[in-house]
């Protein structure tokens, strides 16, 4: 098994460096059109991805909006990951011409320049380049990252995230990194949309309506390190550009469940706003209690077990996600 993991990350590694050396140098409008057409391949091929997405479309839209509508909603959703990930590469050469060229800002960002704050976001648009843009203003955010099982890839994503001066880190281990950059003046970046088990110090809230386990992470570093939450979104325009942005900003309070609800509420806005641009293929809704109503969930939730509730492993953990 071993050696079976070992051969597949040095094949992947042999694939996927030598494309992003090149996928660097490409014009602007072949990037486009390169997310276009992997995105729709995605949607055409890709039918377990497809059928999460539907599902969790149907489960927040309904009979709201048309299948038609839904279903171009969710191809959006995927040409706009494969962007996301082509210019995670694309943006690594001339990072900081190519943000000012191809990022536009608003005055609602100036609140990242008030001193370190907790940037979150969602799976929404292009969430790779707020980090980035931090570090392009002057705070270098430290944003906490997924590990895949292969270490060069993980070495290159990480390499790919440092283009302005930011950092990632594993979410095993980073509430000290976390709270060591605060003290050093930096801004910290959460994705917030993701599975984070009791165990994990992850919480039931309704998400679109529907109980979901989601982070308290946020909520309760803000607490600790008397930090304002801000949510920030980066969504795609039809030119090639971004437009980033910022809601308004969670004060620290003493009621870390009603802030992380606050939080979420932010992020549902925005994804009810421009559908086509969340990760509608991820298992949100992966887990329920053995007291909610399976009817109630879509096809792949499934029950929390007694290993993964609260008391079986670490208390808060900053963003530890489960499928």
């Amino acid at each position: 098994m071993q050696l079976r993991r070992t051969a597949r990350a040095i094949v992947e590694a042999a694939l996927i460096l030598p494309g992003a050396l090149v996928m660097v140098t490409l014009p602007r409008p072949v990037i486009l059109y390169l997310s276009r057409v992997a995105g729709a391949l995605v949607y055409r091929f890709a039918h377990g991805l497809r059928r999460v997405g539907e599902a969790n479309l149907n489960l927040v839209f309904g009979d709201t909006v048309s299948r038609a509508q839904r279903e171009a909603w969710l191809r959006e959703s995927f040409q706009t990951f494969a962007r996301t990930m082509l210019d995670l590469v694309w943006f690594r050469l001339r990072t900081r011409s190519r943000l000012r060229r191809w990022v536009e800002t608003d005055d609602s960002l100036d609140v990242l320049d008030r001193g370190p704050v907790i940037i979150v976001t969602a799976h929404f648009g292009n969430w790779e380049l707020i980090s980035l843009l931090s570090g392009l203003r002057g705070h270098r955010c430290l944003s906490v990252a997924a590990s895949t099982f292969n270490p060069v890839i993980n070495y290159v994503l990480r390499k790919l995230r440092m283009g302005s001066g930011s950092d990632t880190v594993p979410r095993r281990g980073a509430l000290r990194a976390l709270i060591r950059r605060v003290r050093e003046g930096g801004n910290i970046g959460m994705v917030a949309d993701q599975n984070v088990l009791p165990r994990d110090g992850g919480i039931f809230q309704p998400i679109f309506g529907v109980p979901a386990l989601v982070t308290k992470a946020p909520a309760t570093l803000s607490t600790r390190c008397n930090l304002a939450v801000v949510p920030v979104f980066c969504r795609p325009l039809p030119d090639g550009r971004y437009c980033m942005y910022a809601s308004d900003p969670v004060l620290p309070g003493s009621d870390q469940d009603a802030m992380t609800r606050k939080i979420g509420l932010l992020l549902e806005r925005e994804i009810r706003h421009y559908p086509g641009f969340w990760l509608w293929s991820y298992k949100r809704w992966h887990y329920r209690l053995p007291d909610h109503d399976a009817g109630c969930f879509p096809f792949y939730t499934r029950e929390l077990q007694p290993n993964q509730m609260a008391g079986a492993g670490n208390t808060v953990h900053p963003g530890r996600a489960t499928g």
